[in-house]
């Protein structure tokens, strides 16, 4: 375990030295948004969609109202921002 995460430090302070910071940035972001998508997909839903997007969605029902009111206080507009019209057609549930 220690040697793959000595790897993966490793690994990211290339990319930082190499690519920039700016890069390295959009990369850290990027995998934020595929870690969400992979969660939505677990919990039956779009594997291209995020979290967000499906709350957003189904804010209509109960539970997903909470989440929505949760990430709104968070990040005020953030369910709006997040919400992808073109996602949610792959969802398990459909």
């Amino acid at each position: 375990m220690w040697t793959v995460v000595v790897g993966w430090a490793v690994l990211e302070f290339v990319v930082l030295v190499v690519y920039g910071r700016a890069t390295y940035v959009k990369r850290f972001w990027n995998l934020l948004i595929a870690v969400d998508q992979l969660g939505n997909a677990y919990l039956g839903g779009d594997p291209d969609e995020t979290i967000s997007s499906r709350a957003a969605k189904q804010a209509h029902k109960r539970g997903w109202d909470k989440l929505t009111r949760f990430l709104d206080w968070i990040d005020p507009g953030h369910a709006g921002r997040a919400l992808e019209d073109d996602e949610g057609g792959r969802s398990a549930w459909h």
